[in-house]
């Protein structure tokens, strides 16, 4: 699932009013060229800046703050540290010091300097938001949407609340919470792309396939050449029942990416649907070829194999999914149906006999099984397995919808 964007908040540079003149000068040449996207000749004008003020706390504040732009974090935190060893209530250098331990790893110390920013402002919107993304890494998300409301409270206008709120509600199966937070997301910015995508893929959830529809159309409107839209939205179309259009989706979504293997299962679905079991196959074969070990699509080879009665190339692709999987019960049940028909008796018994041990309550394995004994004049044995079922015979399939 995609887009799933959890984002953190790095506070802008700010300007000054007064000071040495010269580290003054040099400060807010850093802004102006930071302003204008110039990062490196910012931070010259900063290093210069505090060669000339070594107290000047916002100069080692907007310093730390490109260093974490460049993904510089132990000099982004050195700098976050001096800023607030000059001025120990400065929150936004808390703040942002937080993000730049997270960056490191240092979750606790993420934690609690998020919290000494609300403790000297508790009206901080972003460090709420900061320390719900905490929750939600230690997978929290109770208290992690307690975090997004507050910031939410504090500005009903913050869109990343919001959507991080609705993020958290996904995890936790609320999908109806999350569609209403994607809303908001896309009532404050209305061509917000991965606000329709999520709220596409909770309104699915809920079986709302229309609505999920009309958001995967959305994004590719707002964005062509996005493939996962255009895969999802031939799941939603799959839904509806319009077959028609969710193939020519997923053609569209591979036109795009001629390598992405979830299109390729997706389509190979929809053409089990439409009878055009060849062309599952194919596209079954590329979902293998880029994932050798993906169980699921040798498991549904096999069965549109075995539907073409191509019962050899079955049974290789049931065996195949047995070695990725060897607690598969209908993966034995099935290579069975094909040793049957391949005339292989004893082998079809040892199989449905491992499927019996995986699913006692297996009744089709115990008819067949049943049957194959009878043909072998093992009465005893046929009339024990009839006893436990009252029919059988057919192949099993697997869908998985990515």
């Amino acid at each position: 699932m995609k887009k799933f964007l959890i984002l953190l908040f790095v506070i802008g540079i700010s300007a000054v009013g007064s000071m040495a003149q010269t580290a003054e000068d040099f400060y807010n040449q850093g802004v102006d060229k930071y302003d204008a996207g110039d990062l490196t000749g910012s931070l010259e004008c900063y290093n210069k800046c505090i060669a000339l003020d070594s107290k000047y706390e916002k100069a080692f504040y907007n310093r730390g703050t490109i260093y974490y732009k460049q993904k510089e974090f132990k000099k982004a935190l050195a700098d976050f540290n001096k800023a607030i060893e000059l001025k120990p209530t400065y929150d936004i250098a808390f703040n942002n010091r937080g993000l730049t331990k997270s960056k490191l790893n240092d979750h606790p110390g993420a934690k609690a300097d998020f919290n000494k920013a609300l403790e000297i402002n508790p009206s901080y919107a972003r460090a709420y938001v900061n320390l719900g993304l905490e929750d939600e890494y230690d997978r929290n998300y109770d208290k992690a949407i307690a975090k997004y409301s507050k910031a939410i409270e504090i500005d009903p206008s913050y869109k990343s609340a919001y959507y991080n709120r609705a993020v958290a509600k996904n995890s936790i199966k609320d999908y109806t919470g999350a569609v209403a937070d994607y809303s908001k997301v896309i009532d404050i910015e209305a061509n917000n792309v991965d606000a329709y995508f999520n709220r596409g893929l909770a309104y699915r959830k809920l079986k709302q396939f229309t609505n999920g529809l009309q958001d995967f159309k959305k994004v590719t409107e707002l964005d062509a050449t996005d493939y996962e839209a255009w895969n999802n939205k031939g799941l939603c179309s799959y839904d509806l029942k319009d077959y028609t259009s969710a193939l020519s989706d997923y053609n569209k979504s591979l036109q795009i990416k001629p390598d992405y293997s979830i299109a390729y299962y997706n389509r190979a679905l929809l053409k089990e649907k439409t009878n055009d079991l060849q062309g599952a196959i194919d596209d079954y074969s590329k979902v293998i070829a880029a994932d050798p070990k993906d169980a699921d699509a040798y498991y549904n080879r096999g069965c549109n194999k075995n539907d073409m009665k191509d019962y050899a190339g079955a049974a290789a692709d049931f065996t195949k999914t047995i070695e990725i999987n060897p607690n598969d019960a209908d993966a034995y049940y099935n290579r069975a149906l094909a040793k049957s028909n391949l005339n292989d008796s004893n082998g079809a018994i040892a199989d449905y006999t491992k499927a019996i041990e995986l699913n006692a309550k297996d009744a089709d394995a115990y008819y067949n099984r049943g049957n194959i004994y009878r043909s072998l004049k093992k009465y005893k044995e046929a009339i024990s397995d009839y006893n436990k079922a009252p029919c059988g015979l057919s192949c099993r399939r697997c869908s998985k919808e990515v």
